[in-house]
């Protein structure tokens, strides 16, 4: 039978680029929910402007599409593009509907959700592999293990296969997240003695996502980048001006992103003062994908984002009239 993939968090960059993943590389059905649209044009997923907390309108775009894989995006990062007030309610309620309307369903046969390191906990000094406990200490850990947990408790409802991909920090160009946002500020506090973290390309997060569900990959995946990096190294790859400091860091982070506009929320705090390794999952033999980009080139990537140039008024005036 032809897949029919339900992605709720199709508008946001991870799910765009899984949704695209999908179009290219496979004649599955695809079937998109979010509060906005895809970052890209899609050449056949059919979209639909739902928002986490309507029930009722998942509910009717379950029962008309009838899903048989999910894909869940809904994960709100904290301090991405919303408060973590904002985030952590809307992905409770957003996994609670998409759940109550697959919780009776005949096809379902596999599901597969985003989750991330952070589940883990944050105290460093470990390298995390995907039989370590689950012990968050930061919000988002606690929002990911509870999508994990709901993600079991659907699989046995229906009896569909469980995969729960715990990916590193998401990075690269044009892909919003208060990391990218912090190593890109022109003078970056950094701890002074340097504990290394693992991230993962956009890209490939999406590819290890589509690939999971296409194989319908039953089971928990570490997905992280080859190598690691530490602040310093990430700093000055992308040519900003590191500024060491001894004493309350998580202090002086907070201090400066707010000022700047760009609050960190803990996970990413925690990233930076304790960092974050973990042992990466055989992809190539799971899921018969390989990773495109290493920790290096990750960080790389996320400073090839052009910053916003000023355009001038008579260009302005020009371009409207066109």
């Amino acid at each position: 039978m032809k897949q029919r993939v339900l992605i709720p968090g199709m508008g946001g960059q991870l799910g765009t680029n899984v949704a695209r993943w999908l179009e290219q590389h496979s004649d599955v059905a695809i079937c998109g929910l979010d509060l906005e649209p895809p970052r890209r044009w899609m050449r056949r997923a059919e979209f639909h402007f739902v928002r986490p907390t309507d029930a009722e309108r998942i509910a009717e775009v379950v029962d008309e599409f009838q899903p048989t894989a999910l894909a869940f995006l809904w994960t709100f990062e904290p301090h991405s593009r919303a408060t973590p007030t904002a985030a952590e309610e809307q992905t409770a309620v957003g996994w609670r509907n998409v759940a109550d309307a697959l919780a009776e369903s005949a096809d379902l046969d596999t599901i597969v959700v985003r989750s991330g390191l952070e589940v883990y906990g944050g105290r460093g000094g470990t390298t995390y592999s995907t039989t370590s406990p689950i012990t968050p200490t930061c919000r988002f850990g606690r929002m990911l293990a509870a999508v994990e947990s709901g993600a079991g408790e659907l699989a046995e409802a229906t009896g569909a296969s469980v995969a729960a991909l715990r990916l590193g920090p998401i990075s690269g160009a044009n892909m919003p997240s208060p990391l990218g946002r912090y190593l890109r500020l022109p003078v970056v506090p950094i701890p002074l003695r340097q504990k290394p973290f693992t991230v993962i390309h956009q890209f490939d997060a999406a590819a290890a996502i589509a690939r999971a569900v296409e194989v319908r990959y039953d089971g928990v995946l570490n997905v992280v980048a080859d190598g690691t990096i530490t602040p310093g190294r990430a700093v000055l790859t992308g040519g900003r001006f590191p500024l060491p400091t001894v004493g309350p860091f998580l202090s002086v982070t907070r201090l400066v992103t707010e000022l700047l506009g760009g609050p960190l929320p803990d996970h990413t705090r925690e990233l930076l003062q304790n960092g974050r390794v973990a042992e990466a999952s055989d992809l190539s033999a799971e899921l018969g994908l390989d990773l495109a980009y290493d920790a290096a080139a990750v960080i790389r990537d996320l400073y090839s984002w052009g910053s916003v140039q000023p355009v001038a008024a008579a260009d302005t005036e020009e371009s409207s009239a066109v």
